[in-house]
């Protein structure tokens, strides 16, 4: 008799079977975090029939970009090149909504097509909650298909927040660090409170908690509370522009008071940190400077001094640049 194949779970070595499912018989995982912004404005959501449920879940997929990208790559090939996880006891997939949706639409489009009436999986009999939730971390929290981080900080949230379920052991179980939930579970607490559920936010979120400065931010409210409020607004600044632009003009008490009253954007606000940075470079090279006596010179070798000159013919050059052009934009 031939054994199933199997795979290796968290120790365990679990059989499954390849098989054609008919579509009606299988349900979208209920915490798909792909669409967890959208099912959250659903308050509701927890307390409509299943059916309704599974309903909401596919016309949210319909809008997903996988899904809209995955249609024409499975009808050229006119299926799955890889199958659906699906799991037997709770009548599940896995792993693979966007192609179940894919399929849906395929079949409501052609009903008299049979080829999209089922479509076929990889079935496991049963799987415990832990072992489903290593799969889909495969999958999606360092795997081929990593989900965005904002669905990766839902997960973390459902996970933690919601079951109750311990940091350590989300990684130990889906091979995540505990510092990489500690910041996205910040991020996703930071977003909530701001009211925001803008998914393409999140990685302004994500960039603020993660900021050496966001101490000094979250102690000053005025600004703490305009920073969140252009990330809500949107368009004000990209992530990478936080990052980058916002440590540079709380450096700078001027800078900072005019940003965060209004008076100036974040760019400008930043242009002239960085006007004031040539002033404090040129006090630091000064500093630098005037610490080399004349004795420290003379205590040099001859390979030393040659080596030493070329280099202050060099400070000698850029400091002449700076004072002509500063001389001249007076």
């Amino acid at each position: 008799m031939t054994q199933n194949p199997t795979i290796a779970v968290l120790g365990d070595k679990i059989e499954y079977t390849t098989q054609e499912v008919a579509i009606n018989e299988i349900k979208f995982y209920k915490h798909n975090p792909r669409i967890g912004a959208e099912l959250r404005k659903h308050e509701d959501f927890d307390i409509l029939p299943e059916s309704r449920q599974q309903t909401l879940i596919y016309e949210l997929l319909l809008n997903e970009t996988s899904v809209a990208n995955l249609e024409p790559e499975i009808l050229k090939d006119g299926g799955l090149q890889e199958p659906l996880i699906f799991r037997q006891d709770t009548r599940t997939v896995v792993e693979g909504n966007s192609r179940l949706a894919v399929y849906r639409k395929l079949k409501e489009r052609h009903p008299d097509d049979i080829q999209w009436h089922k479509v076929r999986c990889y079935v496991f009999e049963q799987l415990t909650d832990d072992q489903e939730a290593r799969i889909i971390g495969q999958a999606h929290l360092q795997g081929k298909t990593e989900w965005s981080g904002y669905a990766k900080a839902y997960f973390y949230y459902k996970w933690c927040r919601e079951e109750g379920r311990g940091k350590h052991e989300l990684k130990n179980i889906a091979g995540i660090t505990t510092r990489d939930v500690n910041k996205k579970l910040r991020a996703f607490d930071l977003m909530q409170q701001n009211d925001d559920i803008d998914t393409t936010h999140f990685s302004h979120y994500e960039v603020l908690v993660a900021s050496r400065s966001y101490d000094k931010i979250e102690d000053d409210t005025d600004l703490h509370d305009h920073v969140l409020k252009q990330i809500l607004e949107g368009g004000h600044f990209t992530a990478q522009e936080l990052r980058q632009k916002l440590p540079e003009v709380i450096k700078r008490p001027n800078a900072l008071k005019r940003y965060k009253s209004g008076t100036w954007d974040l760019h400008t606000a930043f242009e002239h940190a960085q006007v004031n940075d040539v002033k404090q470079k040129l006090e630091k090279a000064l500093e630098y400077l005037s610490g080399i006596k004349d004795r420290d010179i003379g205590r040099l070798e001859v390979r030393e001094l040659k080596a030493t000159f070329v280099v202050a013919r060099k400070v000698k050059q850029n400091a002449e640049r700076v004072f002509h052009t500063i001389e001249k934009e007076k």
